[in-house]
C-alpha cells in the first residue's frame, strides 16, 4: 500500500524530439513565406524611402492576407485542425499571430 500523505507522481509524456516530415515541411514553407512577406512590406524601410510606423503596418496587413490565403488553401486541400502533423491551418494560426504582432508594434510607435 502506499502511504496516503504522498503525493502521486504520474509520469509525464515524454517531449517530441522529432518533427515528422510533413511537419519539417509545413514549417519550411511558412518561414519561406513570412521571409518573403517581410522583405515585401519592410523592404521600403530598408531602403530609406518610408518610416519604420509604416512599415510595420504594412507587415501586419500581408501576414493578414498570409493568414487568408493559407485558410483558403486549407479548406480547399481538406486539411484537418488537430491531426498530428502540422498543415496549412496552423500556417494560418501562425500569420495571424504575426499580423497581431506586427499591429501591436505598430500601435506602440504611434
Amino acid at each position: 500500500m502506499s502511504d496516503p500523505r504522498q503525493p502521486v507522481r504520474r509520469s509525464s509524456p515524454e517531449p517530441a524530439r522529432h518533427l515528422d516530415p510533413r511537419s519539417r515541411r509545413a514549417i519550411i514553407e511558412f518561414l519561406a513565406r513570412l521571409l518573403g512577406l517581410s522583405v515585401i512590406a519592410l523592404g521600403p524601410f530598408l531602403f530609406n524611402s518610408r518610416p519604420l510606423h509604416n512599415t510595420t503596418g504594412m507587415l501586419s496587413l500581408a501576414c493578414a492576407l498570409g493568414a487568408m490565403f493559407s485558410t483558403i488553401r486549407a479548406v480547399s486541400r481538406g486539411d484537418v485542425i488537430g491531426r498530428g502533423s502540422l498543415n496549412k491551418w496552423d500556417e494560418a494560426l501562425a500569420f495571424v499571430a504575426v499580423s497581431r504582432l506586427a499591429h501591436l508594434v505598430h500601435g506602440f510607435q504611434t
